[in-house]
């Protein structure tokens, strides 16, 4: 379907809004639009509060001098929206089209038909370059998926602040060993130096892997420095070698949704459109424009056919 140039009409006034993630993009989103007496209705797979109830400390966003943890942030914006009477729907949305100048939302309980939308889906762990055969519990790729434990060996691949921030909060009970195939790891120097000073906590650079096994008790990994090869044991293995937009049940043509985009119908907020700059603050202000952008256009009821 190619869409045909955009028209202003008369209808009613705050067209129906869904927002697909309830994280902190789509909550700041419903968060104005429930200011400016809209009513949107937000989709979330998982628990309400994205990527923050995986961040130990968030020590950049405005208002908080020595921090705040991240499930603490993410609580606090969740029942914000709760207090607003904002409506959370616990589904997945599998297709996302566009027909007779409405979107269609398909989840596992039917088809629901919304006039705007604004996509705040985040991210998802980016696809793995080697094979893995360990069960899913063994290798994650979430530090939430790690049960409370203590004196274990853990490997994390990846050397990014999410890797580093991981570490740090698992090598104060389990010993801890990171894994990066650079010579230097991409994290922020704060959180090198901490790691740096944690006796349970070893960093080694220059490692590549080519595969990851299971046995009794966990996982054995295949590493690779340089000639080198060994292999490293581990109760579990928790991989964070990036992410990349959740975008995929998207069933609109790129023409279309550019067409769609510059008649503000549909908007995209957070870190599903950010690339590298994924920080809470830039979220935030995503929701905040994308909500702010529907509103502006209520006097102008934008028609696409």
């Amino acid at each position: 379907m190619i869409l045909k140039e955009t028209t202003i009409c008369t209808e009613p006034a705050n067209p129906t809004v869904a927002i697909i993630g309830a994280g902190p993009a789509g909550l700041t989103a419903a968060i104005q639009l429930k200011r400016a007496s809209w009513n949107p209705v937000i989709y979330e797979s998982d628990c309400p509060g994205g990527l923050l109830r995986s961040a130990g400390c968030i020590d950049n966003y405005p208002g908080f001098p020595d921090g705040i943890a991240g499930p603490l942030l993410a609580d606090r914006i969740v029942d914000h929206a709760h207090g607003l009477s904002v409506e959370i729907t616990h589904a997945t949305v599998t297709r996302l089209s566009f027909s007779e100048n409405r979107f269609l939302l398909e989840t596992a309980s039917g088809i629901r038909r919304f006039d705007t939308l604004v996509v705040a889906t985040g991210t998802i762990p980016r696809p793995l370059d080697f094979p893995v055969d360990a069960p899913a519990g063994v290798v994650v790729r979430d530090i939430r998926a790690i049960a409370p434990g203590s004196g274990r060996r853990i490997a994390i691949i990846g050397g990014g602040d999410a890797a580093f921030d991981y570490a740090i909060r698992l090598a104060t009970h389990d010993t801890v060993v990171i894994l990066h195939r650079s010579a230097q790891p991409r994290c922020l120097s704060r959180l090198l130096g901490i790691a740096r000073r944690m006796p349970n906590l070893v960093v080694q650079p220059n490692i590549s892997i080519d595969r990851i096994d299971s046995m009794d008790d966990g996982a054995v990994i295949r590493c690779i420095e340089g000639q080198r090869r060994f292999n490293l044991d581990a109760a579990v293995v928790l991989v964070a070698t990036g992410r990349i937009p959740a975008t995929g049940f998207i069933a609109i043509a790129d023409a279309d949704r550019f067409t769609l985009e510059t008649a503000c119908r549909l908007l995209f907020a957070g870190d599903v459109k950010n690339g590298i700059l994924r920080q809470c603050s830039i979220a935030v202000g995503d929701g905040m424009q994308a909500a702010m952008q529907l509103t502006v256009k209520n006097h102008e009821w934008i028609r696409v056919e």
